[in-house]
């Protein structure tokens, strides 16, 4: 007699397929990095330095942005999400973030309130405030924590760089070929970190078989030196709002 297996089975039999493809994958992101991404001159800092504020002083792991080791970034989103540890704090604190375009011009700027829960966060750059990045251009992004509005420099900051990158015909005829779970590794092998990240943040905000994907996000985040924050939950907020489920064409020059 034969064995009828269920949707759900063949869901589950997918689902550990797509983590083993991650776990294949992975490697090759941090091989990239290390041999042919450089800083380009650019300067950074992905954990926060101390602050002359003493309430910063909450034992535990410091406000950390989730990009690579370089500080660079590259995604295909021409309106990118970026991905924040906030540490736990005793009360509500108010976080800015600010991206700037090579020239230093603002091209967006936000002000929010968040709790005082620890956890991986979300800053969405939205359509509707920010013009498109362009592609091949260096963007530079700030994220503080601000402690004193009367005195900025008792902020507890973090700073990296971002690039939109052109996608080829290859790597868009890849991307169409498979659903949106299994983008991942094809993000992770082209070092498009941001929309790697993205996809799988994504996935487990959704909390729809999230789980299966724990063990993927984890090794992508220890691919760049993160194994400390690789466990934090993600934070309910507002300001996650991309979805990568569309595939950006390719532009013509």
């Amino acid at each position: 007699m034969y064995r009828i297996i269920s949707r759900k089975a063949l869901r589950v039999i997918g689902l550990t397929s797509i983590v083993t493809l991650f776990a294949s994958s992975l490697p090759t992101l941090v091989l990239a990095e290390n041999t042919n991404q450089t800083r380009q001159g650019l300067p950074g800092r992905r954990v926060a330095a101390g602050s002359r504020n003493p309430e910063v002083a909450i034992a535990g792991k410091q406000l950390t942005a989730l990009v690579p080791e370089t500080n660079l970034s590259l995604t295909l989103a021409a309106h990118p999400t970026l991905f924040f540890y906030v540490p736990k704090s005793a009360k509500p604190q108010v976080v800015e973030f600010v991206l700037n375009d090579s020239n230093d011009q603002l091209i967006y700027e936000k002000t929010f309130t968040i709790s005082g829960n620890s956890g991986i966060m979300s800053v969405s750059i939205p359509a509707s405030a920010a013009k498109p990045l362009e592609i091949g251009q260096n963007y530079h992004w700030f994220f503080s924590i601000v402690r004193n509005h009367d005195d900025r420099a008792e902020d507890t900051f973090v700073e990296g760089w971002l690039k939109r990158v052109q996608p080829n015909p290859n790597l868009i005829s890849q991307l169409e070929k498979v659903q949106p779970s299994e983008r991942v590794a094809i993000y992770a092998a082209n070092n498009l970190w941001q929309d790697a990240l993205t996809t799988l943040a994504d996935i487990r905000h959704s909390g729809l078989n999230s789980a299966a994907f724990e063990p993927a996000w984890k090794q992508l985040l220890q691919s760049v030196k993160l194994d400390d924050i690789s466990q934090e939950p993600l934070l309910e907020n507002q300001s996650f709002v991309q979805q990568y489920s569309a595939i950006p064409s390719v532009t013509k020059e």
